[in-house]
Protein backbone atom coordinates (compact mmCIF):
# COMPACT_ATOMS: atom_id res chain seq x y z
CA UNK A 1 0.00 0.00 0.00
CA UNK A 2 2.84 2.43 0.84
CA UNK A 3 4.50 2.07 -2.53
CA UNK A 4 1.08 2.67 -4.34
CA UNK A 5 0.45 6.18 -2.18
CA UNK A 6 3.99 6.98 -3.02
CA UNK A 7 3.58 6.52 -6.38
CA UNK A 8 0.85 9.24 -6.58
CA UNK A 9 1.44 12.15 -3.62
CA UNK A 10 4.63 13.48 -4.95
CA UNK A 11 7.05 12.08 -2.66
CA UNK A 12 10.15 11.15 -4.97
CA UNK A 13 13.26 11.42 -3.30
CA UNK A 14 13.92 10.24 0.94
CA UNK A 15 14.93 13.07 3.35
CA UNK A 16 13.29 15.48 0.60
CA UNK A 17 11.38 18.53 2.26
CA UNK A 18 9.08 18.82 -0.24
CA UNK A 19 8.56 14.71 -1.14
CA UNK A 20 7.87 14.61 3.33
CA UNK A 21 5.45 17.47 3.17
CA UNK A 22 3.28 16.16 0.45
CA UNK A 23 3.23 12.67 2.16
CA UNK A 24 2.25 13.86 5.10
CA UNK A 25 -0.41 16.20 4.03
CA UNK A 26 -2.33 13.13 2.97
CA UNK A 27 -1.01 10.36 5.51
CA UNK A 28 -4.40 10.26 7.32
CA UNK A 29 -6.32 9.18 4.05
CA UNK A 30 -5.06 5.52 4.12
CA UNK A 31 -6.30 2.26 3.50
CA UNK A 32 -5.91 1.90 7.39
CA UNK A 33 -8.37 4.62 8.04
CA UNK A 34 -10.87 3.46 5.31
CA UNK A 35 -11.40 0.77 6.77
CA UNK A 36 -11.48 1.30 10.21
CA UNK A 37 -14.22 3.85 9.17
CA UNK A 38 -16.26 0.54 7.65
CA UNK A 39 -15.52 -1.48 10.89
CA UNK A 40 -12.56 -3.37 10.73
CA UNK A 41 -9.84 -3.79 13.00
CA UNK A 42 -6.35 -2.04 11.67
CA UNK A 43 -3.04 -2.37 12.49
CA UNK A 44 0.53 -1.62 11.03
CA UNK A 45 3.58 -2.72 11.85
CA UNK A 46 6.89 -2.01 10.74
CA UNK A 47 8.67 0.20 8.71
CA UNK A 48 6.73 3.32 7.55
CA UNK A 49 7.99 5.86 5.09
CA UNK A 50 12.07 6.93 4.67
CA UNK A 51 12.16 10.70 6.94
CA UNK A 52 8.37 11.30 8.01
CA UNK A 53 8.49 11.34 12.10
CA UNK A 54 4.82 11.84 12.19
CA UNK A 55 2.79 9.10 13.36
CA UNK A 56 -1.16 8.98 10.81
CA UNK A 57 -4.33 8.51 12.17
CA UNK A 58 -7.43 6.57 11.37
CA UNK A 59 -5.47 3.26 12.06
CA UNK A 60 -6.72 1.22 15.22
CA UNK A 61 -3.33 0.61 15.86
CA UNK A 62 0.18 2.15 14.87
CA UNK A 63 3.30 -0.16 14.94
CA UNK A 64 5.69 2.12 13.41
CA UNK A 65 9.30 1.50 13.66
CA UNK A 66 11.67 4.15 15.26
CA UNK A 67 14.91 2.75 13.66
CA UNK A 68 14.84 0.39 10.81
CA UNK A 69 17.78 -0.88 10.19
CA UNK A 70 18.34 -1.72 14.10
CA UNK A 71 17.15 -5.87 13.55
CA UNK A 72 18.01 -6.72 17.15
CA UNK A 73 16.69 -4.91 19.53
CA UNK A 74 14.95 -2.39 17.49
CA UNK A 75 12.10 0.40 18.57
CA UNK A 76 8.92 1.30 17.06
CA UNK A 77 6.27 3.94 17.88
CA UNK A 78 2.76 2.32 19.67
CA UNK A 79 -0.40 4.36 19.47
CA UNK A 80 -3.84 2.62 19.93
CA UNK A 81 -6.57 4.64 18.55
CA UNK A 82 -9.47 2.24 20.53
CA UNK A 83 -7.93 1.74 23.54
CA UNK A 84 -8.91 5.48 25.12
CA UNK A 85 -6.75 4.38 28.26
CA UNK A 86 -3.55 3.97 25.65
CA UNK A 87 -2.85 8.05 25.75
CA UNK A 88 -0.09 9.62 23.75
CA UNK A 89 2.03 7.15 21.24
CA UNK A 90 4.80 5.21 23.81
CA UNK A 91 8.08 3.15 22.31
CA UNK A 92 8.14 -0.27 22.73
CA UNK A 93 11.61 -1.58 22.41
CA UNK A 94 12.07 -5.02 21.21
CA UNK A 95 15.02 -6.88 22.84
CA UNK A 96 17.12 -9.91 22.09
CA UNK A 97 14.35 -10.70 19.33
CA UNK A 98 14.70 -9.97 15.38
CA UNK A 99 12.24 -7.74 13.78
CA UNK A 100 10.50 -10.65 12.26
CA UNK A 101 9.76 -12.17 14.78
CA UNK A 102 9.05 -9.45 17.12
CA UNK A 103 6.05 -8.49 14.02
CA UNK A 104 4.85 -12.04 13.51
CA UNK A 105 4.00 -12.30 16.81
CA UNK A 106 2.71 -8.86 16.95
CA UNK A 107 0.47 -9.56 13.71
CA UNK A 108 -0.94 -12.83 15.57
CA UNK A 109 -1.57 -10.39 18.11
CA UNK A 110 -3.89 -8.33 16.25
CA UNK A 111 -5.42 -10.97 14.23
CA UNK A 112 -6.68 -12.66 17.44
CA UNK A 113 -8.38 -9.17 18.73
CA UNK A 114 -10.23 -8.53 16.05
CA UNK A 115 -11.49 -12.41 15.91
CA UNK A 116 -11.86 -12.11 20.10
CA UNK A 117 -14.35 -8.82 18.48
CA UNK A 118 -15.87 -10.43 15.62
CA UNK A 119 -14.55 -7.90 13.48
CA UNK A 120 -12.50 -8.14 10.11
CA UNK A 121 -9.29 -7.45 10.30
CA UNK A 122 -6.70 -5.58 8.01
CA UNK A 123 -2.71 -5.54 9.13
CA UNK A 124 -0.13 -4.05 7.07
Amino acid sequence: MIIFMLNNTGYKTNDDFDSVARFEAIQDRSVGAWLRAAGFHTAFLGKYVNSVASIPSGWSHWGGFIQTYDFYNATIWQKDWEDPQFGPPRSKLMTHVHQADFLGNLTVEHAAKAVAAGRPFFIS
